[in-house]
This record gives C-alpha cells, sequence and structure tokens, in this order.
C-alpha cells in the first residue's frame, strides 16, 4: 500500500503542468502602427512575459481588431520561441518593420492591420484550441468604440491615435518595480498603462531595433535610424545634428535660416540636401517649409523627416 501511494505521488509530482501556464504571463509591451519616414507598412506588436516560463506559444494568437470592435485578422504561432526567461519578449511584425529596424521578428505579420486612428490588439489564448480560456490581454487608442471589456480583456478610456513614427509603450512604473514588468503594471486602462515613446522593437533573442550601425546604443543614439557615430546636437535638443529635421544650412539646428535655405534648394534642387525633407515625404518642397516653421517654433516639435521619424526631439 504505502508502495502504491509513492508511485502515485510520484506520477502527480512528474505530470505535465496545466498548458495556459506557458502563455498566460505575458502582456502587451508595445504597438506601433508605422507611419512618418517609416511608412504604413512598418508595424509591430511586442509582447513581454512577467513570469519565467512563457514559451509555449503554438496556436496562439496576436488578435487586431478596427475602432468597432470587429475582427480585421490574427497572427497566430505555429510553435514555441526559445527564450523563456522572466521578462523575455516576442516580436510579431511585418516584413517592412524587420526591414526599417534591422531585426527579425519572432512571427511575422503577412500584411498591417493597425489603423493608427483607432482599434484594438489582444493577446489570445486561442479558446477554440483550448477550451473554457478567455483573451489575457488588450490594449485600445484613438476612436475605438468596441467592447470596453472586462478583466484581463478590459482596455478601459482608449489611449490617443497612434502618432505617425511613434510607439504605445506600456508603462512599467504602475507597479513595483519601475523597470520590471509586473501582472498589477496593467490595470485595464489603456489611456493610462501606455505611453507615447521612440520605437524600440525587441524580439526573443533580446537584439533591439534600430540599429544603424554607428556603435551607439538604439535606446541612447540621438539619430537611430541614420550613423551618426559623433553624435554632435548642437543645439542640445536631443536630436543630433545628423538627424535634425529641416537644418537645410547644416549648423545643427532650426532657425529662420533654415527657412531661407529650403525656399533657395526648391527653386535650386541642387542645393536641397536630405535634410531639407522636414516632413519625411521624400521631397523638398513648401511643406518643409511649414514643417520647419513648427521646429522653430512650435514647443511640442511637431515635424517629422526621413533620418528621424519620430516628433519632437
Amino acid at each position: 500500500m504505502l508502495r502504491r501511494t509513492c508511485l502515485l505521488l510520484l506520477a502527480l509530482a512528474l505530470a505535465p503542468r496545466p498548458a495556459h501556464a506557458t502563455f498566460h504571463f505575458i502582456q502587451i509591451a508595445e504597438v506601433f502602427g508605422g507611419g512618418g519616414a517609416a511608412g504604413d507598412q512598418a508595424q509591430y506588436v511586442e509582447l513581454k512575459s512577467y513570469s519565467a516560463g512563457q514559451n509555449l506559444l503554438t496556436n496562439h494568437s496576436v488578435v487586431f481588431y478596427n475602432a468597432a470592435g470587429t475582427e480585421v485578422g490574427r497572427t497566430t504561432f505555429t510553435g514555441s520561441v526559445t527564450n523563456s526567461a522572466n521578462q523575455a519578449t516576442v516580436l510579431v511584425a511585418t516584413s517592412a518593420a524587420a526591414t526599417l529596424f534591422g531585426i527579425t521578428p519572432d512571427k511575422e505579420m503577412t500584411s498591417p492591420l493597425i489603423d493608427r486612428s483607432g482599434g484594438k490588439v489582444c493577446w489570445d489564448t486561442a479558446p477554440a484550441v483550448v477550451p473554457g480560456l478567455a483573451i489575457l490581454d488588450c490594449f485600445a487608442w484613438g476612436a475605438y468604440t468596441g467592447p470596453a471589456g472586462s478583466g484581463p480583456t478590459a482596455v478601459g478610456t482608449p489611449f490617443p491615435a497612434l502618432q505617425p513614427g511613434v510607439a504605445a509603450h506600456r508603462r512599467l512604473d504602475v507597479a513595483g518595480s519601475p523597470t520590471v514588468l509586473e501582472s498589477a503594471d496593467d490595470t485595464g486602462n489603456s489611456a493610462t498603462d501606455f505611453v507615447a515613446a521612440f520605437p524600440f522593437p525587441r524580439n526573443n533573442a533580446g537584439k533591439v531595433g534600430p540599429e544603424d550601425g554607428d556603435g551607439i546604443a538604439p535606446d541612447v543614439d540621438n539619430c537611430p535610424f541614420f550613423a551618426n557615430p559623433e553624435q554632435t546636437d548642437t543645439d542640445g535638443d536631443h536630436r543630433g545634428d545628423a538627424c535634425e529635421c529641416g537644418d537645410q544650412d547644416g549648423d545643427g539646428k532650426n532657425t529662420v535660416s533654415d527657412l531661407v535655405a529650403i525656399n533657395s534648394a526648391i527653386f535650386n534642387p541642387v542645393l536641397a540636401t536630405p535634410l531639407c525633407d522636414a516632413n519625411g515625404d521624400g521631397l523638398c518642397n513648401v511643406n518643409d517649409i511649414i514643417s520647419t516653421n513648427n521646429e522653430i517654433f512650435s514647443s511640442t516639435n511637431t515635424s517629422t523627416c526621413a533620418r528621424q521619424p519620430v516628433p519632437g526631439p
């Protein structure tokens, strides 16, 4: 009898743990809808775990919804990822985003599914495959008017519409450590759980994009889409001179003299420099005068350019 009891206890100890533990403790960490110099095709969603062992993702999906809450597509994992450490990330991205950021996604989005004006994205537990399990995390933005959800599916007040070239990044300082994702960082209110941030996609291998090859880490590079190893920042706005949108005269700052220089380049294209393209449309024209004017006189620095796609420094 004792021997039989010991064998039963051993069998229970060796029995596989519930499947939900291998993908359950994951939240949406960052959403990027493209735009600006990135183009609308460059989109990604980054997931992040807040416990170890969350890497068996087969049949689970990132699900995309429009502003009305109707599903418009999903990207489903067909296998596991390797890194199962606590705080590990998983990147779902379009091929355009992979090229832009120089990073290999863990799962490719076959087409862009994020409408920056409004929508929702959820980390789905594939209830059709695992009956009884529900969506684990959702994030909504812009003009989203679909179901508000409850518990893990709650989105609360939507985050503002996604800006071109800017990512929505989950705050880590809501509860506990300000540098570590924890379950309590998700309050179910998209507007306060996320902040606008420079896009830094990270895949499961831990590689961070963008990387422009200048040897400066992307999170401190003041011109992360264009190599500038010298990191010169003449006007001290945290944007390197090589990426100073609208700085047509090349003095490292935005001044009225750049408006004059852009005007000259419009009528004599041979004078145009890459920084003349202050709005990121690939041209040097009167629209760049408007964008540069914003750089000079607007405290929010709302223009973009091809080398620095994120508004503001």
